[in-house]
């Protein structure tokens, strides 16, 4: 969809560009050379003014193509970065918070299997949430808003302060092509 917005936007701006440019050679001086040669930019641009008032629809839906478009291949050329990273827009701005708190030293991690005891006495499995093992087995808990004691029980093993997400797997993640694939050869359900 943003690929054919783009181009959309990029065609509509190129036609008005066309379409004014042949009224602007129809009212030049003289009709067998371009329009501006031998103008300098004050004159060049006042010619443009006056054309895109002349015509103002073809004028109007030019500019608006030409001032959203590079907003849109902008746009298009993000989400194929995230592609190439494995991420969701959601999902970078997530890892990109989790980076700053590690930082900031308010990050810790531990292995899944050093946790069996904590995982059993959490209030979350007693509700009987379900718990998935995480790829790489790697468990990462913010420490911002847990309570002193919270944070007290954290300091101690099997937790470790993490100083950066090297370590860490991101479980969407299932490379570029794979991406690709789920993104535009997958069925829909519904």
């Amino acid at each position: 969809m943003l690929a054919s917005t783009s181009a959309l936007l990029s065609y509509g701006c190129w036609l008005g560009y066309v379409l004014l440019s042949q009224l602007l050679q129809a009212h030049a001086w003289n009709e067998d050379e371009v329009w501006w040669k031998g103008l300098n930019i004050t004159d060049f641009l006042q010619a443009w003014g006056w054309v895109i008032t002349y015509n103002s629809r073809v004028g109007a839906v030019a500019l608006l193509a030409g001032c959203t478009a590079p907003l849109a291949w902008g746009m298009l050329m993000y989400n194929v970065y995230l592609l190439w990273r494995g991420m969701t827009t959601n999902e970078h701005a997530k890892w990109k918070t989790l980076q700053d708190e590690a930082y900031d030293g308010e990050l810790y991690a531990a292995h899944w299997d050093d946790l069996k005891e904590v995982v059993a006495t959490d209030r979350h499995e007693e509700k009987g949430a379900r718990r998935l093992r995480p790829p790489g087995g790697l468990v990462v808990v913010k420490t911002l808003k847990l309570t002193k004691a919270e944070r007290e029980s954290i300091n101690r093993k099997p937790w470790v302060k993490l100083d950066s997400l090297e370590n860490v797997t991101n479980m969407y993640d299932k490379g570029f092509m794979a991406n690709i694939r789920e993104a535009f050869l997958s069925k829909w359900d519904g």
